[in-house]
């Protein structure tokens, strides 16, 4: 009797230690599956962050803004525009005042009385133009120019290239330019013979070109 009993005591003490067994493994187990659960979640949250986190370029951003001349702060949401012209008026007096008033009005780091500023050209004529590259590092050259026997205008003579604004003197006839002006900036370029209008008397538009009176 006394053998019976303990081999049952025995058996209910091996029965105790595989459930116990049992239950420790299972929740290792679950322990070891959460944690794997965790890490896959935590790797698929960071890689969906990693493939749909919007990239922002500074470079994108800021270049329109850090290639635009500082002076350059006229109303012109442009893209295709490469300079400004401006149409001053008839005599030197005229010109300066307006170009003072345009440049007070519009806050321009300009000075007329700077050659660091402006170049000035003066060629034979009246009619006074401020031209304004919008682009740093922008080239203009300006030519003079006469009709030859086809009609056409063409270049005689290069007078200046700059990368600085160009206050410009020509035009002693109504019907002929007498200055070729050309703006280029990285590949693109245009060609322009600044004058005004029979029509009207105001500028002549330039196509890639923010054209304004400024005379009173």
């Amino acid at each position: 009797m006394k053998t019976y009993l303990t081999r049952k005591y025995i058996g209910v003490k091996i029965i105790t230690i595989l459930g116990i067994c049992a239950i420790a493994f299972a929740i290792t187990s679950c322990n070891n599956k959460q944690t794997v659960i965790t890490t896959n979640n935590a790797t698929s949250s960071s890689q969906s962050s990693t493939t749909y986190k919007p990239i922002v370029s500074d470079s994108e951003t800021t270049q329109t803004t850090n290639t635009i001349n500082t002076y350059y702060t006229i109303a012109d949401k442009n893209d295709t525009t490469l300079c400004a012209i401006y149409y001053l008026g008839y005599s030197q007096t005229q010109a300066k005042e307006n170009a003072k008033e345009l440049i007070s009005s519009n806050n321009m780091k300009l000075s007329l009385d700077s050659s660091e500023d402006i170049e000035q050209v003066k060629l034979d004529g009246n009619e006074w133009y401020l031209i304004l590259p919008k682009y740093v590092d922008t080239q203009i050259s300006v030519s003079t120019v006469e009709l030859n026997n086809m009609g056409d205008l063409v270049p005689t003579e290069d007078i200046l290239s700059t990368t600085k604004p160009i206050l410009l003197q020509c035009n002693p006839s109504d019907n002929v330019p007498s200055s070729q002006v050309s703006v280029t900036y990285d590949k693109d370029s245009i060609t322009f013979y600044p004058s005004l209008s029979l029509k009207d008397g105001d500028i002549t538009p330039v196509e890639r070109a923010y054209t304004k009176s400024n005379k009173n």
